[in-house]
């Protein structure tokens, strides 16, 4: 099972239940997919598709769970990295991705 399949079939079964939470917000499974869709389609409208690479760095929080089923659902590759890091291993990992953008 994928974990798409997994998050389909939580939320055909029990589309109320509060599937994440965090110090701003909670989601039950229903908002989680529609989010997740909404937001496919904002990437879609932008140009993001299957094999693009995009760095995906933010803090451990529901938005971040969004970002990353919807950016899985395009098909990019997903870089995620800590909001913790300097700015010079930002700058090195863009580099890195920038570099290697064709593979």
């Amino acid at each position: 099972m994928t974990l798409f399949e997994y998050l389909f079939q939580h939320a055909a079964e029990r589309p109320y239940q509060k599937v994440l939470t965090d110090d701003v917000r909670e989601v039950n499974y229903k908002e989680l997919l529609e989010e997740i869709t909404d937001r496919r389609n904002q990437y879609f409208q932008q140009g993001i598709s299957e094999g693009k690479k995009v760095i995906l760095q933010m803090r451990n929080c529901v938005e971040w769970v969004i970002c990353f089923f919807s950016l899985l659902s395009v098909g990019s590759i997903i870089v995620p990295i800590s909001p913790n890091i300097s700015k010079k291993e930002f700058e090195d990992i863009v580099a890195g991705v920038s570099t290697n953008n064709n593979r």
